[in-house]
Protein backbone atom coordinates (compact mmCIF):
# COMPACT_ATOMS: atom_id res chain seq x y z
CA UNK A 1 0.00 0.00 0.00
CA UNK A 2 2.46 1.89 0.69
CA UNK A 3 4.65 1.51 -2.72
CA UNK A 4 1.40 2.10 -4.43
CA UNK A 5 0.88 5.57 -2.31
CA UNK A 6 3.87 6.97 -3.28
CA UNK A 7 3.65 6.09 -6.75
CA UNK A 8 0.48 7.68 -7.32
CA UNK A 9 2.25 11.01 -5.55
CA UNK A 10 4.98 10.69 -7.81
CA UNK A 11 2.15 10.56 -10.44
CA UNK A 12 0.30 13.79 -9.14
CA UNK A 13 3.78 15.63 -8.60
CA UNK A 14 4.59 15.19 -12.10
CA UNK A 15 1.04 16.02 -13.90
CA UNK A 16 1.09 18.89 -11.67
CA UNK A 17 4.07 20.12 -13.01
CA UNK A 18 3.49 19.63 -16.50
CA UNK A 19 -0.32 21.09 -15.93
CA UNK A 20 1.51 24.51 -14.80
CA UNK A 21 4.40 24.25 -17.30
CA UNK A 22 3.16 27.00 -19.68
CA UNK A 23 2.15 29.34 -16.72
CA UNK A 24 6.18 29.08 -15.67
CA UNK A 25 7.34 28.91 -19.36
CA UNK A 26 5.65 32.30 -19.50
CA UNK A 27 6.85 33.76 -15.97
CA UNK A 28 10.21 32.38 -16.15
CA UNK A 29 10.58 32.02 -20.08
CA UNK A 30 12.83 35.47 -20.54
CA UNK A 31 15.30 34.87 -17.06
CA UNK A 32 15.97 31.27 -18.94
CA UNK A 33 16.44 32.52 -22.55
CA UNK A 34 18.79 35.43 -21.11
CA UNK A 35 21.09 33.03 -18.88
CA UNK A 36 21.40 31.02 -21.80
CA UNK A 37 22.20 33.76 -24.48
CA UNK A 38 24.53 35.10 -21.49
CA UNK A 39 25.91 31.63 -21.99
CA UNK A 40 26.21 31.39 -25.38
CA UNK A 41 28.21 35.17 -25.35
CA UNK A 42 30.61 33.77 -22.96
CA UNK A 43 31.60 30.65 -24.78
CA UNK A 44 31.57 32.82 -28.03
CA UNK A 45 33.90 35.14 -26.12
CA UNK A 46 36.97 33.13 -25.34
CA UNK A 47 36.78 30.97 -28.66
CA UNK A 48 36.91 34.69 -30.18
CA UNK A 49 40.11 35.62 -27.88
CA UNK A 50 41.57 32.16 -28.08
CA UNK A 51 41.65 32.64 -31.90
CA UNK A 52 43.35 36.11 -32.07
CA UNK A 53 45.60 34.57 -29.60
CA UNK A 54 46.38 32.17 -32.18
CA UNK A 55 46.05 34.54 -35.02
CA UNK A 56 49.03 37.42 -33.53
CA UNK A 57 51.08 33.90 -32.58
CA UNK A 58 51.63 33.72 -36.05
CA UNK A 59 51.67 36.99 -37.47
CA UNK A 60 54.32 37.51 -34.73
CA UNK A 61 56.25 33.89 -36.13
CA UNK A 62 55.86 34.95 -39.82
CA UNK A 63 57.05 38.67 -39.31
CA UNK A 64 60.51 37.33 -37.49
CA UNK A 65 60.58 34.76 -40.43
CA UNK A 66 60.36 37.74 -42.67
CA UNK A 67 63.01 39.88 -40.79
CA UNK A 68 65.75 37.43 -40.51
CA UNK A 69 65.44 36.04 -43.92
CA UNK A 70 65.88 39.62 -45.47
CA UNK A 71 68.67 40.38 -43.27
CA UNK A 72 70.40 36.90 -44.18
CA UNK A 73 69.99 38.02 -48.31
CA UNK A 74 71.46 41.51 -46.35
CA UNK A 75 74.46 39.42 -45.30
CA UNK A 76 74.57 37.02 -48.36
CA UNK A 77 78.64 37.63 -49.62
CA UNK A 78 76.98 36.93 -52.61
CA UNK A 79 74.83 40.17 -52.29
CA UNK A 80 77.31 42.54 -51.32
CA UNK A 81 79.41 41.15 -54.51
CA UNK A 82 76.86 41.74 -56.57
CA UNK A 83 76.05 44.92 -55.12
CA UNK A 84 80.12 46.37 -55.54
CA UNK A 85 79.84 45.62 -59.03
CA UNK A 86 76.72 46.48 -60.11
CA UNK A 87 76.72 49.59 -62.50
CA UNK A 88 73.02 50.09 -62.22
CA UNK A 89 70.67 51.07 -59.90
CA UNK A 90 68.63 47.63 -59.49
CA UNK A 91 70.91 46.38 -56.68
CA UNK A 92 70.53 49.57 -55.20
CA UNK A 93 67.18 49.71 -54.93
CA UNK A 94 67.39 45.73 -54.19
CA UNK A 95 69.40 46.91 -50.77
CA UNK A 96 66.27 49.64 -50.46
CA UNK A 97 63.56 47.19 -50.48
CA UNK A 98 65.13 44.56 -48.52
CA UNK A 99 65.74 46.69 -45.85
CA UNK A 100 62.51 48.18 -45.66
CA UNK A 101 60.98 44.79 -45.68
CA UNK A 102 63.23 44.11 -42.43
CA UNK A 103 62.32 47.30 -40.74
CA UNK A 104 58.70 46.92 -41.31
CA UNK A 105 58.72 42.97 -40.30
CA UNK A 106 60.14 44.09 -36.67
CA UNK A 107 58.42 47.13 -36.15
CA UNK A 108 55.16 45.07 -36.86
CA UNK A 109 56.53 42.03 -34.46
CA UNK A 110 57.67 45.13 -31.82
CA UNK A 111 53.66 46.35 -31.98
CA UNK A 112 51.99 43.19 -31.82
CA UNK A 113 53.45 41.90 -27.87
CA UNK A 114 54.54 43.15 -25.00
CA UNK A 115 56.29 39.75 -24.39
CA UNK A 116 60.06 40.53 -23.32
CA UNK A 117 61.41 38.12 -24.74
CA UNK A 118 59.78 38.59 -28.14
CA UNK A 119 60.97 42.31 -27.77
CA UNK A 120 64.08 41.58 -27.28
CA UNK A 121 64.47 39.35 -30.31
CA UNK A 122 62.86 42.12 -32.12
CA UNK A 123 65.90 44.66 -30.94
CA UNK A 124 68.55 42.27 -31.63
CA UNK A 125 66.79 41.42 -35.22
CA UNK A 126 66.96 45.78 -35.21
CA UNK A 127 70.75 45.65 -34.57
CA UNK A 128 71.89 42.51 -36.76
CA UNK A 129 69.98 44.51 -39.82
CA UNK A 130 71.91 47.55 -39.11
CA UNK A 131 75.48 45.66 -38.88
CA UNK A 132 74.39 43.70 -42.28
CA UNK A 133 74.40 47.28 -44.29
CA UNK A 134 77.58 48.59 -41.93
CA UNK A 135 79.32 45.91 -44.17
CA UNK A 136 77.52 46.50 -47.59
CA UNK A 137 79.81 48.23 -50.19
CA UNK A 138 78.82 51.02 -52.10
CA UNK A 139 78.88 50.00 -55.69
CA UNK A 140 82.55 50.91 -57.68
CA UNK A 141 80.30 53.00 -60.33
CA UNK A 142 79.17 55.29 -57.38
CA UNK A 143 82.09 57.09 -57.25
CA UNK A 144 80.82 59.04 -60.62
CA UNK A 145 77.43 57.81 -60.36
CA UNK A 146 76.34 59.23 -56.22
CA UNK A 147 72.54 58.19 -56.67
CA UNK A 148 74.21 54.73 -56.17
CA UNK A 149 75.41 55.48 -52.83
CA UNK A 150 73.92 54.07 -49.75
CA UNK A 151 72.27 56.92 -47.84
CA UNK A 152 73.71 56.35 -44.42
CA UNK A 153 77.46 55.44 -43.89
CA UNK A 154 78.87 52.47 -42.46
CA UNK A 155 79.91 54.46 -39.49
CA UNK A 156 76.43 55.49 -38.98
CA UNK A 157 74.71 52.07 -39.57
CA UNK A 158 77.25 50.61 -37.09
CA UNK A 159 76.31 52.84 -34.67
CA UNK A 160 72.94 52.29 -35.05
CA UNK A 161 73.98 48.43 -34.61
CA UNK A 162 75.58 49.50 -31.34
CA UNK A 163 72.47 51.28 -29.72
CA UNK A 164 70.44 48.16 -30.33
CA UNK A 165 72.54 45.84 -28.98
CA UNK A 166 73.15 47.95 -25.98
CA UNK A 167 69.32 48.38 -25.30
CA UNK A 168 68.94 44.61 -25.00
CA UNK A 169 71.21 44.61 -22.35
CA UNK A 170 69.54 47.66 -20.64
CA UNK A 171 66.12 46.78 -20.71
CA UNK A 172 65.95 43.03 -21.02
CA UNK A 173 68.94 41.94 -18.70
CA UNK A 174 66.52 38.77 -17.30
CA UNK A 175 66.86 37.32 -20.66
CA UNK A 176 69.64 35.51 -20.45
CA UNK A 177 69.94 34.22 -24.41
CA UNK A 178 69.18 37.59 -25.53
CA UNK A 179 72.20 39.47 -23.31
CA UNK A 180 74.43 36.88 -24.71
CA UNK A 181 73.45 37.22 -28.53
CA UNK A 182 73.29 41.23 -28.05
CA UNK A 183 77.29 40.65 -26.19
CA UNK A 184 78.38 38.66 -28.76
CA UNK A 185 77.46 41.34 -31.29
CA UNK A 186 78.82 44.38 -29.30
CA UNK A 187 82.31 42.44 -29.38
CA UNK A 188 81.87 42.20 -33.01
CA UNK A 189 81.51 45.97 -33.57
CA UNK A 190 84.37 46.39 -31.06
CA UNK A 191 86.98 44.31 -32.88
CA UNK A 192 85.76 46.03 -36.56
CA UNK A 193 86.62 49.20 -34.61
CA UNK A 194 90.28 48.13 -33.29
CA UNK A 195 88.97 48.42 -29.58
CA UNK A 196 90.05 45.39 -28.27
CA UNK A 197 89.53 46.04 -24.40
CA UNK A 198 85.90 46.51 -25.18
CA UNK A 199 85.30 42.96 -27.06
CA UNK A 200 87.73 41.23 -24.64
CA UNK A 201 84.89 42.51 -21.77
CA UNK A 202 82.08 41.28 -23.67
CA UNK A 203 83.71 37.98 -23.73
CA UNK A 204 85.18 37.95 -20.41
CA UNK A 205 81.15 38.60 -19.22
CA UNK A 206 79.97 35.52 -21.65
CA UNK A 207 82.55 33.64 -20.65
CA UNK A 208 81.81 33.68 -16.77
CA UNK A 209 78.34 33.87 -17.83
CA UNK A 210 75.65 30.88 -16.66
CA UNK A 211 75.07 30.03 -20.00
CA UNK A 212 75.27 27.59 -22.73
CA UNK A 213 78.98 26.11 -22.88
CA UNK A 214 79.18 25.92 -26.43
CA UNK A 215 79.13 30.15 -26.41
CA UNK A 216 81.39 30.15 -23.24
CA UNK A 217 83.69 28.06 -25.26
CA UNK A 218 83.08 30.55 -28.47
CA UNK A 219 83.78 33.12 -26.19
CA UNK A 220 86.97 31.57 -24.74
CA UNK A 221 88.50 31.30 -28.29
CA UNK A 222 87.83 34.80 -29.15
CA UNK A 223 89.62 35.71 -26.32
CA UNK A 224 92.73 33.59 -26.98
CA UNK A 225 92.63 35.43 -30.36
CA UNK A 226 92.68 38.99 -29.27
CA UNK A 227 95.86 37.68 -27.01
CA UNK A 228 97.76 36.66 -30.11
CA UNK A 229 97.30 39.63 -32.53
CA UNK A 230 97.91 42.06 -28.83
CA UNK A 231 100.87 44.22 -29.46
CA UNK A 232 101.17 43.74 -33.16
CA UNK A 233 101.53 46.82 -34.89
CA UNK A 234 99.15 47.89 -37.37
CA UNK A 235 102.22 49.99 -39.11
CA UNK A 236 105.20 48.94 -40.29
CA UNK A 237 108.52 49.87 -38.12
CA UNK A 238 111.31 52.30 -39.72
CA UNK A 239 114.65 50.04 -39.43
CA UNK A 240 117.83 51.98 -40.50
CA UNK A 241 119.94 50.79 -43.78
CA UNK A 242 123.81 51.34 -43.64
CA UNK A 243 124.90 51.71 -47.03
CA UNK A 244 128.63 51.12 -47.46
CA UNK A 245 130.72 54.45 -49.60
CA UNK A 246 134.18 53.77 -51.00
CA UNK A 247 137.04 54.83 -48.50
CA UNK A 248 136.94 58.09 -47.78
CA UNK A 249 133.66 59.03 -48.10
CA UNK A 250 130.98 58.63 -44.74
CA UNK A 251 128.55 56.33 -44.34
CA UNK A 252 124.84 57.12 -44.52
CA UNK A 253 121.52 55.32 -42.94
CA UNK A 254 118.64 55.69 -44.62
CA UNK A 255 115.55 54.31 -43.24
CA UNK A 256 113.60 51.24 -44.70
CA UNK A 257 109.91 51.28 -44.70
CA UNK A 258 108.73 48.15 -44.03
CA UNK A 259 105.03 46.92 -45.76
CA UNK A 260 102.31 47.64 -43.25
CA UNK A 261 101.87 44.40 -40.66
CA UNK A 262 97.81 44.44 -40.46
CA UNK A 263 96.70 41.81 -37.76
CA UNK A 264 94.86 39.34 -39.24
CA UNK A 265 91.42 38.05 -38.12
CA UNK A 266 89.52 35.39 -38.28
CA UNK A 267 85.39 35.88 -38.04
CA UNK A 268 84.26 34.22 -34.76
CA UNK A 269 81.84 31.16 -35.53
CA UNK A 270 78.29 32.14 -35.11
CA UNK A 271 76.36 30.56 -32.28
CA UNK A 272 73.95 28.43 -33.77
CA UNK A 273 70.08 29.42 -33.92
CA UNK A 274 66.86 27.54 -33.05
CA UNK A 275 64.13 29.06 -35.86
CA UNK A 276 61.87 31.31 -34.22
CA UNK A 277 58.54 29.27 -34.50
CA UNK A 278 56.41 31.09 -32.42
CA UNK A 279 56.70 33.97 -30.36
CA UNK A 280 59.50 32.21 -28.54
CA UNK A 281 58.44 30.80 -26.17
CA UNK A 282 61.78 28.74 -25.64
CA UNK A 283 64.61 30.91 -24.53
CA UNK A 284 65.31 32.86 -27.71
CA UNK A 285 69.32 31.86 -28.85
CA UNK A 286 71.65 34.22 -30.14
CA UNK A 287 71.19 35.66 -34.01
CA UNK A 288 71.37 33.66 -36.78
CA UNK A 289 73.02 36.60 -38.65
CA UNK A 290 75.58 37.43 -35.41
CA UNK A 291 78.07 39.99 -36.69
CA UNK A 292 81.32 38.85 -37.79
CA UNK A 293 84.29 40.85 -37.11
CA UNK A 294 85.52 42.68 -40.31
CA UNK A 295 89.34 44.18 -39.81
CA UNK A 296 89.58 47.82 -40.67
CA UNK A 297 92.06 48.48 -43.16
CA UNK A 298 95.34 49.59 -41.72
CA UNK A 299 97.03 52.88 -43.50
CA UNK A 300 99.59 52.49 -45.53
CA UNK A 301 103.23 53.48 -44.79
CA UNK A 302 104.82 55.99 -46.39
CA UNK A 303 108.20 55.21 -47.86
Amino acid sequence: MKAERRHELKENTLAGFLENLPYYARVHGNKVLTGLIVVLLVVAFFRWRNAQAVQKQSTISANLAIARARISELSNPQFSAMLLLSGSKDAVNMRQSLTSEANTAIDTVAGETDDKTIRAEALLAKADLYWALANLPDPIAAATQPTLKSTTTPAENLKKAQDFYTNVLNNYPNEAMATVAARFGLAAIAENNRDMPAAAEQYTTIEKSDTLKMYKDLARQRLNFLDSIKGEPFLGTLKPETTTQPSGTQSTTQPESTAPATPATTAPATPTTTPVDAPVAAPMTPPTSAPTPQPASAPAAQP
